[in-house]
């Protein structure tokens, strides 16, 4: 936490892509989440879902045990995901956001072996200044609502066929999993 304030408190003046960074490492390390158990990172997934025709592969920033609420011994998990870009400006945004969101939560669900109900998201914005907005906490969703989100089409961005979620195709891998 020192060497990011020392290196922040060096960049104050400077702007750009480093600046940046030091700010998220800074936000990020002075989070609620930088106290909490962390479960797993830069986690990659690839399942196979009823209704969708593929394997679909996604890769989880942070799962946290427990939920949101630390106090709150209904859920096993929180799946994190953070965020760099700017913060949803409406409810369509915020929709698509959180549809990315719970589909990670869906993901670690049929991996861990753990119901859906039991597992939390949320989205944390490193990029935005006010400490109190920078959490986007996923609303209650079954696996059967969030399965229709996915038959209405993967999302068009750049972050979700990049990062987060794309379609594989079964035949490239050989039994064990492993890439041709």
């Amino acid at each position: 936490e020192a060497d990011v304030r020392a290196a922040l408190s060096q960049t104050s003046e400077a702007r750009g892509e480093d600046h940046d960074v030091l700010v998220w490492a800074e936000r990020l390390i002075g989070s609620p989440w930088a106290q909490r158990e962390l479960a797993g990172a830069e986690q990659s997934i690839v399942a196979a879902l009823d209704g969708v025709g593929n394997l679909v592969q996604g890769k989880l920033d942070a799962v946290f045990a427990g939920g949101v609420d630390p106090s709150d011994e209904s859920k096993d998990y929180t799946v994190v995901d953070w965020k760099t870009g700017a913060r949803p400006r409406n409810a369509a945004q915020r929709a698509q956001k959180l549809k990315q969101l719970d589909f990670y939560r869906l993901l670690l669900s049929k991996e861990r072996a753990v119901p859906l109900e039991r597992i939390d998201g949320a989205l944390y914005y490193l990029s935005e200044p006010d400490e109190a907005r920078r959490q986007i906490v996923a609303e209650p969703k079954g696996e059967a609502q969030i399965m229709e989100e996915l038959r209405q089409g993967v999302p068009e961005s750049p972050t979700w066929t990049e990062r987060g979620v794309r379609r594989i195709d079964p035949a490239g891998y050989t039994r064990a999993g492993a890439r041709r």
